[in-house]
């Protein structure tokens, strides 16, 4: 039986995150596993440790197409594609377009409350909607995400996606961002280009901004909706926290 306990132990077993990652595959062979990737270069590290990995070890990689990504990101898909990693992709039902219609308001660019549809109703559309349907079309049980501690964030080893029905393992739990930026560095980990032009935190090219020296990591995400929505993460992995 999986606890975080047993897994706790898996995962502190060694200090080398390659082997780290090894060990946790064995340990859930026999479950149906994904991997979830951004493609920011958090996630890109994660697939770069992947693909050191034996085939019949590697899972599958979710990426969610939202349909509004940088071309940066979309590239880096393509990229791990060619270096051998099985994408499966999500992808919403609409088009921004046909959402507009439908709604008849972009959504992304509203203060979502209690009376008005907006922000959180999209990144709902346009994420979780399409996330938890992929999921739950493949039965997958435990999904590993790169995630790290950080500006307003408490990262967890392990929580439960009640919704998608998986148990999601954050294998960098214990980690922050300068290894993993030193990981990168040492092992030359192709990555999108997006954080040299100032994007620390990567979502929808329509709600990301770049950032400013002094600045939160995560300043630039939803900066035209301004302060007064709080809004800090998508609702896309339940674990972040609030979303409003």
């Amino acid at each position: 039986m999986i606890t975080p306990e047993t897994l706790h132990d898996t995962l502190m077993s060694s200090t080398c995150l390659q082997t780290r990652l090894k060990t946790l595959l064995i340990h859930l062979q026999d479950l149906p596993v994904a991997v979830l990737a951004s493609m920011q270069d958090t996630s890109c590290a994660l697939l770069h440790m992947l693909l050191s990995i034996d085939r019949e070890l590697r899972p599958p990689v979710i990426f969610i197409d939202t349909g509004v990504h940088f071309p940066h990101i979309l590239s880096c898909v393509e990229r791990y594609s060619e270096l051998g990693i099985k994408f499966l992709v999500a992808k919403p039902e609409e088009t921004m377009a046909q959402q507009k219609e439908r709604y008849g308001t972009s959504l992304h660019l509203i203060t979502e409350t209690a009376q008005t549809l907006g922000h959180t109703t999209c990144c709902h559309l346009r994420k979780r909607l399409p996330y938890i349907g992929l999921v739950r079309l493949h039965g997958f049980k435990c999904i590993i995400k790169s995630m790290l501690p950080g500006d307003h964030r408490s990262v967890s080893l392990t929580y439960h996606d009640h919704d998608a029905g998986t148990l999601d393992i954050q294998i960098f739990f214990d980690q922050n961002q300068f290894l993993i930026d030193q990981y990168i560095v040492n092992h030359k980990v192709p990555v999108s280009g997006l954080v040299d032009l100032g994007y620390r935190s990567v979502g929808c090219m329509t709600c990301t901004t770049p950032v400013a020296p002094g600045e939160s990591s995560r300043a630039g995400r939803w900066r035209h909706l301004g302060l007064e929505s709080k809004k800090l993460f998508c609702g896309l992995n339940p674990g972040d926290g609030s979303t409003i």
